[in-house]
């Protein structure tokens, strides 16, 4: 194998190794906002399972913000 094709395997599997890590890091993130938006969901209903959207917190005085 001369130089550059030992070169270009090298980097291609440093890339292939890169994008792995980049996609494994992309998936946590967005489990977590996933997790955070079901989190918030359930604070927008009340007792009786009616989701109030942040207009309607705003019209009834709630000071939180979705």
């Amino acid at each position: 194998m001369s130089t550059i094709q030992t070169l270009r395997a090298f980097v291609n599997r440093r890339l292939a190794a890169a994008v792995e890590e980049i996609f494994g890091l992309l998936e946590t993130t967005i489990s977590k906002y996933e997790e955070e938006i079901e989190r918030q969901r359930g604070l927008l209903k009340d007792a009786d399972g009616h989701t109030h959207t942040a207009e309607y917190c705003r019209h009834c005085g709630h000071n939180s913000t979705v």
